[in-house]
């Protein structure tokens, strides 16, 4: 995906386990503001039909023909990089799951609990480990790698570019200019609204005349000319995270 989303498949019989794993997965990453795409199948035949490789599966292991665990092992045997995730009250197949390596075990008797912390594990030991998901830039003598999922956005401020942050440093100069975080952070849904600002557009709260107002209630100043392409941008992008 252009936009780095993750891009999860679920993968369970039950119509209703179905939609309520994935609605708690699309609200878990909502309110973590980050992107996703989930495909949900009833088989992990259907799932074999699906081409698209997957950052993340979850997948019930009592299921029609196969069951989870050899239909995974399958899958990972073209795609090792995808992280597994069981979500199941067959308890007793715990360790007989362990022999690919799963992610995580969730106990549908325990399924929130156990789901939270699959997901936090995913996105801290996982995700935001990965190169791919962090911007490398320096900071006077040092090089730094801050995870893409907590910019909120880049301010160009004399020869330097201040990077906000929600961590508790919360801003760090970097000798790079606008340009390179132009280049490196378009990909990951960063919206450059003004010479002086590259805005992370998960973190937009609203856009309010000619200004975007963020969840930490700081205020970015939109130019006139680039106004119309942001709202649109802005509100396409909304609408793919709903659907």
């Amino acid at each position: 995906m252009t936009d780095n989303r993750i891009v999860i498949a679920i993968v369970d019989d039950d119509s209703i386990a179905l939609a309520t794993i994935k609605s708690f997965v699309q609200s878990f990453f909502r309110q973590k503001r980050i992107l996703t795409e989930i495909r949900t199948y009833a088989s992990g035949e259907l799932l074999f039909q699906e081409r698209t490789p997957f950052d993340l599966i979850l997948c019930d292991i009592l299921l029609p023909g196969e069951n989870g665990i050899e239909i995974v092992k399958k899958y990972l045997s073209g795609n090792p990089e995808t992280q597994i995730v069981f979500v199941s009250n067959r308890e007793d197949k715990i360790f007989d799951s362990m022999k690919i390596h799963p992610l995580s075990f969730v106990r549908k008797e325990h399924f929130f609990e156990d789901i939270t912390n699959a997901l936090s594990y995913y996105l801290t030991k996982i995700r935001d480990a990965s190169p791919e998901h962090a911007l490398i830039v320096k900071c006077g003598m040092a090089t730094k790698r801050i995870p893409i999922s907590h910019i909120l956005y880049i301010e160009a401020k004399q020869h330097n570019q201040i990077i906000h942050t929600d961590t508790k440093e919360g801003q760090i100069v970097a000798k790079e200019n606008m340009k390179f975080f132009i280049q490196e952070l378009a990909k990951y849904g960063f919206i450059h609204c003004h010479k002086s600002f590259l805005v992370n557009f998960l973190f937009i709260r609203a856009i309010e005349n000619n200004t975007i107002v963020l969840t930490n209630d700081d205020v970015i100043y939109v130019s006139k000319r680039r106004i119309r392409d942001v709202k649109k941008e802005f509100l396409k992008r909304n609408m793919e995270d709903f659907n």
